[in-house]
């Protein structure tokens, strides 16, 4: 839920100097939260904090934000799912109530356990909290990073966001060339930097402690959870016992006081969340998304009506069209904020746009379930029959699945190969690193990489930024602290059919063999042995008719004036010449697209068309 931001002068301002900034700023996140917003100036007016509001716990007016408790005011985006639990706690401990939410749960229980409240946490969320009492203000984010939480130091201030744009009016940022050379040859960042220079994101499961002093801010970083901390220390269950596992993680999940819809592709992830969310009442509301003009053309439309029909739900396939590919990709650019090079951009958006429409404010998906359960095509290369010698060498097999190129990509300007060439060293050393981790097996090892990198900074990225454009709480199921340990407690063979210890086995897929182990009484048997890709598995949307504008737009950027001043930007760094002459694959046309709309928008400060 919620949008939130805020701005920490280095010196006071006048109350009306300091509101309007963060009013201005704050309207520019709004549509994460159309319900309610609200400013405030605090600190004597040093530190002024904005909130839009998504109202979905305790609706009432008693639970707008911010929030005020035992001398804390709190902002925050998100939610907590064991906030009954920790409310409990804390009522043991004589501790009183006056609202039903989770907000006054984060602000009586920092005044009562510090920061290590957020050792306690398990959700969904980017909290920024002001104690009265020292002074300090706190930024914390999820273990996951879930949720969006950046922050910039500019002559005079620091700000912080709930997304890019509510950090300042004035978006004239220039490209960050390391998340730049990421974004080209992975398509995702490696690490908190954002696509443009001087603004970061908190570190997931960090909390940011902000100290005013007269000569600006100090800042300190403290670990309140790690992934690896997180996954550790559980019993590997079996299927039965992964199933209520992830049970109890839809029921919390669940939690709200307006109507819940469920985002379907009819893949074996959203499809365990429907089932296991089909008996609750009210039941939740059914949306899959098409492209195809020909609804018996798309196998998630068959696929998600076989789901609903083995539960007796009610489906509503969403046919969406694309009339403008430009104006579509500038939206997306606009609420993306960064260009991850993904086609799965449409759906999300046009998936949020009709599940909004409909009355819903909150959507649960499937996403981070391959991930936890080894469902990626490149997740075999981390079985030991499969592991080359040393991490090394692991790096180069999954640049060669993944990646667009294992030297710098041919398009850059020869004098930026060689810092390319040392940001690719340093991705090596980042896979190294998450490699090293103590989370058991060299599988389990690379699906961590694979939640700290790709997961945070793609798919939850497009998660978060397409559905919140419409003022929906897209919720993940998977990515909840009990499920991770459960995941992580499995032995490979439970993931992978290919494992060395049963090389013969003959599963129904050769994926997240547990997950369908385990839902194979809830779901329907074309539902469990559906591949992820091919024909009936997930459409490539890049192939759909909803990017048949493709080649038509990524022409007119590379030769229209209207992007003229896109291309002296992009130039800089790289040879528009070689897209002149080369034929480019699809994916690349994409993404020099979604570039020139970031460009547009971010570094040039213009809008969406």
């Amino acid at each position: 839920m919620c949008g939130i931001a805020g701005v920490l002068f280095h010196v006071r301002q006048a109350e009306n100097a300091g509101m309007r900034i963060v009013r201005e700023r704050t309207a520019l996140i709004s549509h994460r939260g159309p319900d309610f917003a609200r400013c405030m100036m605090c600190d004597e007016g040093r530190l002024f904090l904005g909130h839009a509001r998504l109202s979905i716990i305790d609706p009432s007016p008693a639970n707008n934000q911010p929030f005020e408790a035992d001398g804390v005011i709190l902002i925050f985006n998100g939610e907590i799912y064991n906030f009954k639990d920790l409310r409990s706690d804390l009522q043991a401990s004589g501790v009183e109530f006056h609202t039903v939410g989770d907000s006054e749960v984060i602000a009586r229980g920092f005044r009562h356990w510090g920061v290590q409240l957020f050792e306690r946490l398990k959700g969904m969320y980017a909290i920024a909290l002001y104690d009265l009492r020292s002074g300090h203000l706190y930024l914390a984010r999820d273990v996951f990073g879930i949720k969006p939480l950046y922050y910039r130091q500019a002559p005079g201030e620091f700000s912080f966001a709930s997304e890019i744009k509510g950090l300042s009016a004035d978006r004239s940022y220039r490209y960050d060339f390391d998340a730049f050379t990421d974004l080209l040859t992975f398509g995702y960042q490696f690490g908190v930097q954002s696509a443009y220079e001087g603004v970061l994101q908190i570190e997931p499961g960090s909390v940011l402690v902000v100290q005013s002093t007269p000569g600006g801010v100090r800042l300190q970083h403290t670990q309140a959870k790690t992934l690896a901390g997180t996954a550790s220390g559980g019993a590997a269950p079996d299927a039965e016992a992964l199933k209520d596992c992830l049970r109890d993680s839809v029921e919390r999940h669940l939690q709200s006081d307006v109507p819940v819809a469920i985002s379907l592709s009819g893949g074996l992830d959203s499809s365990a969340v429907t089932a296991l969310a089909a008996p609750h009442s009210p039941q939740p509301g059914i949306y899959t998304n098409s492209f195809f003009h020909d609804l018996d053309d798309d196998p998630e439309v068959h696929h998600a009506k076989l789901v609903c029909e083995r539960h007796d739900l009610p489906i509503n396939v969403i046919q969406s069209r694309v009339d403008s590919l430009e104006h579509s990709l500038s939206q997306i650019m606009w609420h993306l904020e960064e260009p991850v090079a993904n086609s799965a951009h449409m759906t999300s958006f046009f998936a949020g746009a009709a599940i909004a429409q409909a009355g819903y404010k909150v959507a649960l998906v499937g996403e981070g379930s391959d991930e936890l359960f080894a469902g990626y095509p490149w997740h075999p290369l981390g079985l030991p029959h499969c592991e080359p010698e040393g991490f090394a060498d692991l790096f180069v097999e999954l640049q060669r699945q993944r990646a667009m190129g294992i030297e710098p990509p041919a398009y850059l300007r020869p004098e930026f190969h060689a810092p390319a060439r040392e940001r690719i060293e340093r991705q090596r050393a980042l896979f190294s690193e998450a490699m090293s981790e103590d989370v058991g097996s060299t599988l389990n090892r690379f699906l961590l990489f694979d939640i700290k990198f790709q997961l945070q900074f793609g798919q939850l990225q497009r998660v978060d930024r397409l559905f919140m454009a419409h003022g929906v709480e897209a919720r993940v199921p998977f990515l909840y602290d009990d499920v991770l340990r459960a995941a992580f407690a499995l032995p490979d063979r439970a993931k992978l059919s290919q494992s060395e210890a049963a090389p013969e086995a003959n599963p129904l897929r050769p994926d997240k063999l547990c997950l369908a182990e385990a839902m194979g009484d809830l779901l329907p048997l074309d539902v469990l042995t559906r591949p992820k890709f091919g024909k009936r598995g997930t459409p490539i949307i890049i192939s759909t008719p909803a990017m048949e504008g493709l080649p038509k737009l990524y022409r007119k950027v590379l030769t229209s004036s209207e992007y003229q001043d896109v291309r002296e930007v992009l130039g800089e760094w790289i040879d528009l010449q070689y897209f002149q002459d080369e034929e480019v694959v699809a994916r690349l046309k994409m993404m020099i697209c979604l570039h020139a709309f970031a460009v547009e928008q971010f570094v040039l400060g213009g809008g969406p068309r």
